[in-house]
């Protein structure tokens, strides 16, 4: 009678966990998808006394242009979640050489305000991402590693 009733018990044990696993198929597969994009930055500035940011260097940092285009010193990376940008990755060493030493120093901040839009400049890369700018705006913005590099992050997810 034991060995009926253990029986009967495992069985039933076993069926509800099958049919939890299957229950929760449509959950896994659901799970959000993550696209890296290498990318070159345009660095964009401007004067005290001009308004509009241009790529001729200046004394004001406003943010930067994306493109695809890239000689290797200038790759960066961009994240997209669901057709959402939501992290870009900056190398210290091309921050650095690009004298964007305000980049750095709001990742250490934990903030940074872009005065200008951040325009995709490649076409191609606009129609895989389905966008063409990234709205200026104060974003977080840390020191990390990745690709084995140290970077920038900014959290495109999140305006403050």
């Amino acid at each position: 009678m034991v060995i009926i009733i253990s029986a009967v018990v495992v069985t039933f044990v076993a069926c509800n966990k099958e049919s939890e696993l299957t229950n929760n198929e449509p959950i896994r597969n659901k799970a959000k998808s993550v696209y890296v994009q290498d990318c070159s930055p345009h660095f964009l500035w401007k004067n005290i006394n001009s308004q509009p940011c241009s790529n001729k260097p200046g004394s004001i940092f406003c943010g930067y242009n994306i493109d695809d285009v890239l000689t290797g010193d200038e790759a960066c990376w961009l994240m997209m979640k669901d057709g959402d940008p939501f992290r870009f990755f900056l190398p210290k060493s091309l921050v650095l050489s690009s004298n964007v030493g305000v980049l750095i120093d709001s990742a250490r901040t934990g903030a940074m305000t872009f005065h200008s839009d951040f325009e995709i400049e490649s076409a191609s890369m606009a129609k895989d991402l389905g966008i063409d700018l990234i709205p200026a705006g104060r974003y977080p913005a840390a020191m990390t590693m990745y690709n084995g590099d140290s970077a920038v992050c900014i959290y495109l997810d999140t305006v403050l």
